[in-house]
């Protein structure tokens, strides 16, 4: 009990009327809101900005049984796309197939 007093006497704050400042029972005094203005701060880091990522669109293209790329049609011509691949397997040339790529946008297809 008289331990737990002697720690309630420490932690008791005394009020200091000539300089605005609170001193504490052990000796330390704290510094005042005007006080904490003077002092240093630290330097904020610069954070860099992400570069807008480019816009892409969405072809279709017809590609051959070892990967190569035949021909490249708008999205809205999916069905123009396929015609061309079954074209190309009913002329003999092999396997082809129809799969969707993206390429980057230029100035004149962001119309």
């Amino acid at each position: 009990m008289a331990s737990q007093k002697a720690r309630t006497a420490e932690s008791v704050q005394l009020s200091d009327p000539t300089d605005g400042s609170t001193v504490s029972s052990r000796g330390k005094s704290r510094a005042t809101s005007s006080e904490k203005s003077h002092r240093t701060t630290r330097s904020r880091k610069t954070v860099r900005k992400d570069k807008p990522k480019q816009r892409m669109r969405v072809r279709w293209a017809v590609f051959n049984d070892n990967m190569k790329q035949v021909a490249v049609f708008d999205y809205a011509h999916k069905q123009e796309a396929e015609q061309q691949a079954e074209a190309l397997i009913s002329k003999g040339k092999g396997y082809h197939f129809v799969h969707p790529i993206k390429v980057p946008m230029t100035s004149e297809a962001e119309e």
